[in-house]
Formats: structure tokens, sequence, C-alpha cells
């Protein structure tokens, strides 16, 4: 109760800075994006699909979920301990 009292407390539009958002968005979207390119082309992925591996990833914003489904292990990592992301 106290986190969201004080969060509907905060007036988000009066602290908003465009500067601040786009340089937290590039620092993730550099992460993630050669992050997931390097690690599909270690499991044998063609440059291509990579590539739409690491952009789709980006715009996914999430890692566990994908390349579970990608390995064929979609019932989560941590009850098979076959996958570490």
């Amino acid at each position: 109760m106290f986190f969201a009292s004080i969060g509907l407390q905060v007036d988000v539009i009066a602290h908003f800075d465009i500067v601040l958002v786009l340089i937290v968005l590039l620092i993730a979207s550099i992460g993630k994006i050669p992050g997931s390119i390097v690690a599909s082309r270690m499991m044998g992925f063609k440059k291509r699909e990579s590539l739409a591996i690491g952009f789709g990833m980006n715009a996914r914003g999430r890692y566990d979920t994908p390349y579970e489904d990608l390995c064929g292990l979609s019932g989560g990592t941590q009850q098979h301990g076959k996958i570490l992301v």
C-alpha cells in the first residue's frame, strides 16, 4: 500500500526527460541486440536469422521465453535447468 500511494503522488509528466529516456533505450538496445546475435550465432543460426533474433529480442525486452522456445524448453528455466540466460 505504501508504494502504491507514493506512486500515485508522483507527477510523471513534470519529471519526464526525453534525453534520459533515449539514453536508457540506446544502452538497453546496445546490450540486447549484439548479445542476442552472438548467442544465436553460437547456437548455429545463420547470419540473417541471427539478426532477426537480435532485433526481435530487443523488441520483446525479455530473454528467457524466446530462448526457451528456440531450444524447445517452453516449460520454464527453473524446471529444466538446461539453459542459462
